[in-house]
């Protein structure tokens, strides 16, 4: 898609024109963000107006009462085993996407990482946890056991291969689960820190 800017003096009907591109592409099943903070957000405002109510997701950041917190709750659950599935992959690759592109010079996401984070982040969202879960999963292994215990029994089958990379960070002594090999996970958790602070 190509950009596209809009000039023109006030009362050229730039609002009303975007408004209506707006519409067009919600109509087709498309998502519209419009950061605006200029005045008293007239132009969000304007742009609103033409969807329903229902369609309209507004987030003010001045608003700590309100404001939305980063766990791509946009993804709604689902009792449909399929569709929950299907929703706890688009809030992974959400979040794969996050985390992969946060710059940690001193250690590299590789493939194997994002495996176990993959597989951690799916085990977390088919149960109803939030971001700060998925690494709580990945670096406690009573954490770990917990989760793995709430996956639903419908999504089992689909999920025992990433259950497998998950118990593959048990570390043992003596037979007993002491903790996590955090070395295969070393790039995931210096990309947490980066998002905490």
């Amino acid at each position: 898609m190509l950009s596209l800017v809009l000039i023109g003096p006030n009362r050229a009907v730039k609002s009303k024109f975007l408004a209506n591109i707006s519409r067009d592409a919600i109509s087709a099943g498309e998502c519209v963000v419009i950061p605006d903070f200029i005045g008293s957000c007239q132009l969000s405002q304007e742009i609103a107006s033409v969807f329903p109510p229902e369609k309209v997701l507004e987030i003010k950041c001045d608003d700590y009462e309100t404001m939305q917190g980063l766990g791509y709750n946009e993804v709604p659950p689902s009792s449909n085993p399929f569709i929950q599935y299907k929703n706890a992959k688009e809030q992974t690759a959400l979040l794969m996407t996050l985390i992969d592109s946060i710059n940690a010079e001193e250690a590299n996401f590789t493939a194997k990482m994002g495996r176990y984070m993959e597989a951690a982040a799916l085990t977390v969202f088919l149960s109803g946890g939030n971001i700060n879960d998925v690494f709580n999963v990945l670096l406690n292994y009573k954490r770990r056991r917990e989760y793995i215990k709430r996956v639903p029994e419908a999504q089992r089958e689909n999920m025992q291969e990433y259950l497998d990379y998950l118990l593959e960070l048990d570390n043992y002594e003596k037979g007993q689960v002491v903790g996590t090999k955090t070395h295969l996970i070393m790039g995931a958790i210096d990309r947490l820190h980066r998002l905490k602070v």
